[in-house]
């Protein structure tokens, strides 16, 4: 897994490249603690070279989405492949998360 940390404006976008498993939950992990600053008011987690993800990596979402809600923070997904799209569907993630298909969707968003 490759993973690119990007600011834009208020928020952070984390690119991920390749699979997310098991083994990828501590670089996971930090990229998305680090990518939390006090002016970050949303973290975007960019899916769209993803092609796999594991119940671990599903865990690191829903866990994250929780703690950045708790900060008053936005924590979303950007344009997910169609199959991590259907693992996060069957997951029932995509209920608990805004899902955005375009950087400019993502950054009118305004619920935490």
């Amino acid at each position: 897994m490759v993973i690119q940390t990007t600011i834009v404006n208020s928020h952070v976008i984390v690119s991920l490249k390749g699979g997310l498993r098991y083994a990828d939950r501590q670089a996971l992990t930090t990229a998305l603690n680090q990518a939390v600053g006090p002016d970050c008011t949303k973290v975007l987690l960019d899916l769209h070279e993803v092609h796999f993800i594991d119940s671990a990596a599903l865990s690191i979402l829903a866990t994250t989405h929780q703690r950045l809600k708790q900060q008053h923070k936005i924590f979303g997904l950007l344009k997910p492949t169609e199959q991590v799209m259907r693992l996060l569907t069957i997951s029932g993630i995509h209920k608990m998360m805004p899902i955005f298909q375009s950087e400019q969707e993502a950054s009118t968003a305004t619920t935490a």
